[in-house]
């Protein structure tokens, strides 16, 4: 079955609003095709009807707009990543705020130095290195000059 859509004398008499042409009318009502181009050739009619969009829908392209212009917003972090945040920081300062203590043992420069230069002036291989390589080392070395040259 075939629909017969409403022909462009049709849709002037019903934008006229002609009585006479009930059955244009009809099918106006029942066709979406029709319907929609006697609402386009309607809205050319009469431009200044409904051209505007509602207020709501203003605003809210605006608002749109503004925010793609300002660009992307920073990620909001939340709440437990703070609490995070504030415990470590908590934990690596704890070392910092106790070393301060009153009490703690004043360290004399003079006296460390002092007792620096006494080592190294005694004996200073056996202050950089540890007392068995010291004497592993001499009794190989003493060993190699009375081995036999032969």
């Amino acid at each position: 079955m075939r629909v017969e859509h409403l022909t462009d004398d049709e849709l002037d008499s019903l934008l006229v609003e002609d009585q006479e042409n009930s059955r244009a009318a009809e099918h106006a009502a029942s066709c979406l095709s029709c319907r929609r181009r006697l609402g386009e050739l309607r809205r050319a009619l009469r431009p200044d009807e409904e051209l505007d969009p509602p207020l709501a829908t203003r605003v809210r392209v605006r608002e749109a707009a503004l925010a793609a212009w300002a660009g992307p917003q920073p990620a909001r972090r939340p709440a437990w990543w703070w609490a995070v945040a504030a415990g470590l920081a908590a934990a690596l300062a704890l070392p910092l705020l106790q070393s301060g203590r009153p009490g703690g043992a004043e360290v004399d420069a003079a006296e460390v130095l002092s007792q620096v230069d006494i080592l190294l002036a005694g004996d200073p291989v056996s202050v950089a290195f540890p007392a068995e390589l010291v004497t592993a080392l001499a009794v190989g070395r003493d060993g190699a000059e009375t081995g036999d040259a032969s």
